[in-house]
């Protein structure tokens, strides 16, 4: 059972962030310092888009890593890959994303958006796909023979 731990810690830290305290404004509270450091000249405007884009990454990558969290609890420690596991991992994590747009309907300083689902899916869906490449290629060949650093 403790493989399970971590997703489901993730997806508490995912629901924490749906709340007020990862809205926008909190965000870009914490953003706009940096970017006028980095770019002094930058708009307010052109910081807002900054903020939007980051935001958006932010969806691909949460859930990104919920969908591998996924996938390694249902491994369980084997090194091989299942094709039911990934299918198990790309539902629980697509379904998550659709409640946790569902719970943003609730909260005051957030909106609910059927593209944040898509934007979460495609972060799903693109580790399931590099995980497949990934844990598909055969492990390599123990070497038989120890190496002298000789030529015969």
């Amino acid at each position: 059972m403790i493989h399970y731990l971590w997703p489901v810690l993730w997806m508490g830290l995912i629901f924490f962030l749906s709340t007020d305290a990862g809205s926008s404004s909190n965000t870009f509270n914490l953003l706009e310092p940096t970017l006028r450091v980095l770019f002094p000249q930058m708009t307010q405007h052109t910081m807002l888009l900054m903020n939007s884009i980051l935001r958006k990454l932010a969806h691909v990558m949460e859930y990104a890593i919920l969908s591998y969290l996924w996938l390694r609890a249902f491994r369980q420690g084997k090194q091989d890959w299942s094709p039911r596991w990934a299918l198990w991992a790309l539902a629980i994590s697509v379904s998550y994303a659709m409640l946790d747009e569902y719970h943003q309907r609730f909260v005051t300083a957030r909106t609910s958006s059927l593209a944040d689902v898509g934007i979460d899916s495609l972060g799903v869906l693109m580790t399931q796909v590099y995980l497949f490449i990934v844990l598909r290629q055969p492990l390599p060949e123990p070497e038989s023979g120890k190496k002298t650093g000789r030529s015969e």
